[in-house]
C-alpha cells in the first residue's frame, strides 16, 4: 500500500462519472500536500493552518463520494471506523488491509481515506506541539515503514499493532480477544497433552477415571468456555468435602479427618475431573456432578500437583483458536468485523490504546491426554497408595479415603468406606482402635 498521500490522476480533460469523483479526490489530496508541506515551513501561520484542514476535508469528501459508487462496502468499512473514533494509525491501515479481501480497487479507496485523515490528525498534532511542546513517552522516532503495521502476538489472546505516521512517531494498538464464537459447523482442533510426573496423583486420577469413563477421553470445548473468564463451580468437590467430616477442612481438631496433622502433605486439594472448565450444563458429566458416578469424580491430592496438572487445559478454549489464525493479517481482519470496546492501555501506558473484541473462529478444541508420565506400581495401579493426602494412620486399610465414597473403587470392587468420615473421627469407635 502506498505510503504516500498521493494517488494517481490520468492527464487530459477531467474524465466523467465515478472516474470524475476519482479525479476531484486525487486533486483534493494533491492540494492537501500542497498545503502541508506550505504549513511546514510556517507552523504559525494560522491561514495556513485553516487551508491544510480544508484540504484535508475536501478529499476526504471526494473519497468518500467516489468510494460510495464504486464501492459501499470500503464506505461502510471506513465509515465504521470513523464513527468509533479509531485515532490509531493501525486501525486505518488495517481497514485498508482488510478492505484488500473485497478487492484490489477498494484498498485504495479506503487507503485514501487513511491516508487524509492521517494527514488531518498529524496537522492537529503539530498544532498542538507548537502550543505544548512537553514531550510524551511516544516521543520517539521510529523506522517502520509509514502505514504499514507491524504485528506482534502479546500473551495468548491479543494482537499488537505498531506504526509509524507521518509525523515519524510511533502508535501502537493492542486488540484483546476477550471471547469468541465456534462456526456452527468447526473443524476439530486437537489438543494433545501430557501428564507429567511432577503431577503423579493427578495423573493416577485422570487416567483410572478415563478407563472408567471411555467416553470421557475426549472433551470437547463448550462454547461457554470460549472467554477469558469462564469457571463454574460444581457439586462434586462439595459432595466429597460433605462426605468427609462435613467440609470443616483443616480445622485443628483431634476428631477432624481433614486435620493435616494425621497426612503426610499438608496442603491437599479436591481434584475434579472431567474438568468443570471442560464441562457446560448440556454435557451429563455436569448434570450429574455430586450425584453418581455419570458426573464428575474427585480425588484428595497435592495442591500443587493439582494446579499443575490443571495447566493441560488451561484457557485452551479461547487461546487455541486464536493461535489457529496463524497469520497476523488473517486475525486482524476477524478483527475488524468485530464490535470494538474502548478499554484502559496495558499498565496505564497512554501511548498505547486497547481496544475489546470478539471474533468469530473456524476451529474448536478438543483436548485429550494421549501420554502419561506416571511410574504404574503393579501393586497400586491407580496409585492410591502413594497419595500422600490419604491419613493412613486414621484409615490404614482405605486408601480410597481420597475419593468419592461412591466411587468405581468401592462399587466395583464390593469395598464400602472403611469409617464413616461424615462423622467425627473417634479412636476404637469411628477410627482404628490403635489409632492416634
Amino acid at each position: 500500500m502506498s505510503t504516500s498521500i498521493r494517488t494517481s490522476t490520468s492527464s487530459g480533460s477531467p474524465p466523467q462519472g465515478t472516474e470524475a469523483m476519482y479525479h476531484d479526490q486525487a486533486q483534493g489530496v494533491d492540494d492537501a500536500n500542497s498545503a502541508s508541506q506550505e504549513y511546514d515551513k510556517h507552523p504559525h501561520d494560522q491561514a495556513l493552518a485553516k487551508k491544510v484542514s480544508d484540504a484535508i476535508n475536501k478529499a476526504l469528501d471526494s473519497a468518500k463520494r467516489a468510494a460510495s459508487i464504486a464501492a459501499p462496502a470500503a464506505v461502510t468499512s471506513a465509515e465504521a471506523v470513523l464513527v468509533r473514533d479509531l485515532t490509531s494509525v493501525a486501525k486505518l491501515a488495517a481497514a485498508a488491509a482488510a478492505a484488500d479481501a473485497i478487492s484490489k480497487s477498494i484498498l485504495k479507496v479506503v487507503a485514501a481515506e487513511k491516508a487524509v485523515e492521517e494527514a488531518r490528525r498529524n496537522r492537529s498534532s503539530s498544532t498542538a506541539s507548537h502550543t505544548s511542546p512537553t514531550p510524551t513517552s511516544s516521543d520517539v522516532s521510529c523506522k517502520l515503514p509509514r502505514a504499514k503495521p507491524m504485528m506482534e502476538r502479546k500473551n495468548h489472546n491479543t494482537l499488537r499493532a505498531t506504526v509509524c505516521g507521518n509525523n515519524g512517531k510511533p502508535t501502537t494498538t493492542d486488540y484483546v480477544i476477550t471471547s469468541v464464537t465456534y462456526a456452527a459447523q468447526p473443524t476439530a482442533l486437537p489438543i494433545t497433552k501430557t501428564c507429567k510426573k511432577r503431577w503423579s496423583q493427578a495423573c493416577y486420577h485422570y487416567s483410572s477415571v478415563i478407563s472408567n469413563n471411555p467416553d470421557w477421553e475426549t472433551l470437547t470445548c463448550p462454547q461457554a468456555a470460549a472467554t477469558t473468564n469462564y469457571r463454574p463451580t460444581l457439586a462434586a468437590t462439595s459432595t466429597w468435602g460433605s462426605q468427609h467430616n462435613g467440609n470443616r477442612e483443616l480445622v485443628d481438631d483431634a476428631q477432624n479427618w481433614m486435620n493435616p496433622k494425621y497426612r503426610q502433605e499438608q496442603a491437599c486439594a479436591r481434584d475434579e475431573y472431567p474438568p468443570a472448565y471442560l464441562l457446560d450444563a448440556n454435557n451429563l458429566a455436569w448434570k450429574k456432578s455430586g450425584v453418581n458416578t455419570d458426573g464428575q469424580l474427585v480425588r484428595y491430592i497435592s495442591g500443587t500437583q493439582n494446579t499443575g496438572a490443571g495447566s493441560m487445559w488451561k484457557g485452551i478454549c479461547l487461546k487455541e483458536p486464536i493461535k489457529a489464525i496463524s497469520n497476523d493479517q488473517d486475525l486482524l481482519k476477524e478483527i475488524l468485523k468485530s464490535t470494538m470496546t474502548k478499554g484502559t492501555p496495558p499498565n496505564n501506558k497512554p501511548h498505547i490504546e486497547a481496544f475489546y473484541v470478539h471474533i468469530d473462529v473456524n476451529h474448536r478444541p478438543e483436548f485429550s491426554i494421549t501420554s502419561w508420565e506416571q511410574v504404574v506400581d503393579p501393586k497400586d495401579p491407580d496409585g492410591l497408595q502413594a497419595n500422600k493426602c490419604w491419613p493412613k494412620d486414621l484409615a490404614p486399610h482405605d486408601p480410597g479415603f481420597a475419593l468419592l465414597t461412591y466411587d468405581q473403587y468401592y462399587t466395583q470392587h464390593g469395598r464400602t468406606p472403611e469409617y464413616d468420615y461424615s462423622q467425627p473421627y473417634v479412636k476404637g469407635k469411628n477410627g482404628p482402635v490403635n489409632g492416634p
